[in-house]
């Protein structure tokens, strides 16, 4: 079985037969230059990333284990995120402020106000190195089936599997006669609650054939 079987595989029985919403193929399909047919890019942040991936089935990876990821409150997210960037912009107003006021001061008041901000840099320099509890990769995929998207519940359901089967099942020569059957997923990497990777990719199971 290749890699990507066995990554559909660890999908299947993290999600079981929960429902969920199914994300479209443009949903788990990034450019060249990390653009999602979401509107989800390189750049974008955690919390816009969550608004829209929210709801569907996520899996955050952790070595070579793939855990159920439920996200925080959406409101709340976006809250958080608009007090972060407040407060940026106060701290850039106190800052030119300072230096403003630092401009006008004799010699020996500069060389203090210059210690300060040595000191203050040394300090935010510490600070950006503790890592956001959201930063990791997170890992959302989907079947297609006869260009259909589908859950896992479903494909138990029509299928009369178990979700621990449905992997052996989609790839039998005996289904895959009947049905097309194409596994895609994408990986979010979120550094500092912000996505710095995107990665797709797709397992056309027929080809496999």
């Amino acid at each position: 079985m290749s890699v990507c079987a066995l990554i559909l595989m660890a999908m299947i029985l993290c999600q079981g037969c929960a429902k969920t919403a199914v994300p479209e193929a443009q949903d788990l399909t990034a450019d060249s230059k990390g653009n999602t047919g979401t509107g989800i890019t390189i750049g974008s942040t955690y919390a816009e990333f969550a608004e829209v991936y929210g709801k569907y089935s996520v899996q955050k990876i952790d070595g070579e284990n793939f855990e159920p990821y439920a996200f925080e409150d959406i409101e709340e997210l976006k809250k958080a995120a608009g007090s972060e960037t407040g407060s940026s912009e106060n701290a850039a107003g106190s800052e030119a402020g300072s230096s403003e006021t630092a401009a006008g001061s004799e010699t020996g008041s500069s060389e203090t106000a210059a210690g300060s901000e040595t000191g203050s840099s040394e300090t935010a320099t510490e600070g950006d190195l503790t890592p956001s509890p959201h930063d990791g990769a997170y890992f959302v995929a989907a079947f297609y089936v006869d260009d259909e998207p589908t859950s896992v519940e479903e494909l138990c359901s029509s299928t009369g599997k178990d979700a621990s089967e449905l992997a052996d099942y989609l790839s039998s020569n005996e289904y895959l006669a009947e049905h097309t059957v194409i596994y895609r997923y994408v990986i979010f990497t979120v550094e500092n609650d912000v996505i710095t990777a995107i990665k797709s990719d797709y397992l056309d199971y027929n080809e496999e054939l």
